[in-house]
């Protein structure tokens, strides 16, 4: 029988569904050209169709394609470290056990970034697609009873989402279809009497499903059992009207991020809705200049409307026969058009669309025309400066990522994580160590280490350079003046900006201990070498008294000649 809390789902589904109508024709357009894989917003595609209709270029679908490559390969790379866990405490950071717990828990998170039964890496493509396309993407986080945890790129047809006060998207709702079996594996008989029924009868047969998560108004802080969680989770089958299943999560488990996003407005907009004008004008052009070409390679014919026999034969070595006596041809029309012209103009969109996804700045500058292209005798230190200012210049896109993707992402992983820990009490399984004493109650934050994040922090590292060089040009005037430098500040520093491995760098206490018995062992050779020099100075004293000591003495007196 229906019940309440279904209907409310429901209600909640048609509102939002029918506040993003707008936001549907707009999706489905620019999708249209640039991601046909999930152009399916209103119109219903049946697997197998051909999604390339509308589509007379293919430079939008490959822009979006390295806008996503490069995304993911600057921020989430599966080879480059892209974060890095720390305390809130600097001080904390500085001892070396818990600078060696961070860096193991970071790597343990990686194996689960990279990991190929969590699927992270080939759905976050998907999620920057969506990101570069149309402004929003959707990632669910879930728990996985074979993995652990399982990552998901929602479509976003299937999601409506709104936000709190805060501007963060704090509800969502998801609706899609499954098939009885599908729907009897997950949830056995609580899935619905007609799904039970056909699953004897015609297992194939789909359903449709709402799943909607929001914050719990109403729970008891001091328990923390499915009913009671932070984020309230409830499954409903629309064909019965009921409720399949009601939990929570201890947090928001979607990852819910926009490219950008106006005032007053949920959904984001992306690269895709700026370049769509140059995008609709360049498949124009295309299909004009297409024609134009058709026209002049082959062109149309005049032919008398008498004396010929039809049909005309166009193709090579046919023979059109006409009346002997009369003086009539069949000639082409010559159009006198300049397919050049429409090529210029084609590429000067290209190359517009392209800048619309930052290609030109996720990728190293290859155009020959580019003095700052590889090969034409500029230095390595030139252009990886050259891609550091693109990179910053990219940071306001960054900052919303991170707020809004990244530290959402990176928080539910490690809390899940964390919980799976406690549970095992750390023990064999667990998918971290026990943490240190130091940690006890101590806070924890996210330090991110993508490219584009440590293009960011360049600039500190400019001016170290600078005075580095400063001194040096200083030590020509004054010896002493490069010795107010701190090379262990400065280097650590580096290594902080840089975010290098706390196993890279020995601790401070061990370097004071290794330079004590360097000063040690030092010492002790001077006082040797002083011993030895005063016992060379004694013998050479010995020898030049034993010296004197015979010139003193009376010479023997001559023999007398025989």
């Amino acid at each position: 029988m229906p019940n309440d809390l279904a209907r409310e789902v429901i209600r909640t589904w048609e509102r939002l569904n029918t506040d993003r109508g707008p936001w549907l024709e707009h999706w489905q357009e620019c999708s249209n050209y640039m991601l046909p894989g999930r152009s399916d917003y209103i119109a219903e595609r049946t697997p197998g169709m051909k999604l390339m209709q509308h589509v007379y270029d293919g430079t939008p679908i490959w822009a979006n394609d390295q806008f996503a490559a490069g995304m993911h390969s600057m921020l989430t790379s599966p080879t480059l470290p892209w974060f890095g866990m720390k305390a809130q405490e600097d001080r904390l950071n500085e001892i070396d056990a818990v600078a060696r717990w961070l860096d193991d828990t970071s790597n343990a998170m990686y194996s689960v970034f990279n990991g190929t039964k969590h699927n992270f890496a080939a759905q976050s493509h998907e999620f920057y697609l969506d990101l570069g396309n149309i402004g929003t993407g959707i990632m669910a986080v879930l728990e996985s009873p074979a993995s652990g945890i399982l990552f998901s790129t929602r479509h976003l047809k299937e999601c409506v989402i709104a936000e709190n006060d805060e501007d963060r998207v704090d509800t969502l709702t998801r609706r899609w279809n499954w098939t009885a079996r599908q729907a009897f594996a997950k949830w056995g008989p609580a899935a619905g009497e007609k799904v039970a029924k056909a699953v004897e009868t015609n297992p194939d047969q789909t359903f449709t499903f709402l799943h909607e998560v929001k914050p719990r108004r109403d729970r008891n802080v001091m328990r923390n059992d499915r009913r009671n969680k932070p984020f309230r989770s409830v499954y409903v089958c629309l064909s019965d009207t009921t409720v399949i299943d009601e939990g929570g999560f201890d947090e928001f488990p979607y990852l819910a991020a926009r490219f950008s996003k106006r005032s007053g407005e949920v959904y984001g907009r992306g690269p895709g809705m700026t370049a769509l004008p140059d995008v609709k004008m360049l498949n124009e052009m295309v299909k004009t200049t297409l024609k134009s070409a058709q026209k002049i390679v082959d062109p149309p014919l005049m032919v008398p409307d008498d004396g010929f026999l039809v049909p005309v034969k166009t193709v090579p070595g046919s023979l059109n026969y006409f009346r002997p006596g009369t003086r009539d041809r069949i000639e082409p029309i010559q159009t006198h058009g300049d397919p050049k012209l429409g090529l210029d103009m084609i590429n000067a969109l290209r190359q517009q669309i392209t800048r619309a996804f930052y290609v030109d700045m996720l990728l190293m500058p290859t155009d020959p025309a580019d003095p700052a292209s590889a090969g034409k005798g500029v230095t390595a230190t030139f252009t990886l400066r050259q891609r550091d200012q693109h990179f910053q210049q990219l940071s306001p896109m960054l900052a919303r990522l991170s707020s809004e993707f990244l530290g959402p992402l990176i928080d539910r992983t490690f809390a899940i994580m964390w919980r799976q820990s406690v549970a095992r009490r750390f023990g064999p399984g667990s998918p971290l160590t026990p943490p240190p004493p130091q940690l006890a109650g101590a806070a924890l934050r996210v330090e991110y280490l993508s490219p584009i994040a440590v293009a960011q922090r360049t600039s500190q590292l400019d001016v170290v350079a600078r005075l580095i060089q400063t001194a040096q040009a200083l030590g020509t005037v004054d010896q002493a003046a490069p010795k107010v430098l701190d090379a262990d500040a400065i280097l650590r520093l580096t290594a902080r900006d840089l975010h290098a491995p706390a196993i890279a760098l020995k601790s401070p206490e061990q370097v004071q201990a290794e330079r004590q018995a360097e000063q040690q062992a030092q010492a002790a050779m001077m006082q040797e070498q002083q011993l030895g020099t005063v016992a060379k100075a004694a013998k050479d004293g010995s020898a030049a008294i034993g010296n004197l000591a015979g010139l003193q003495q009376p010479a023997a007196p001559a023999q007398a000649a025989a």
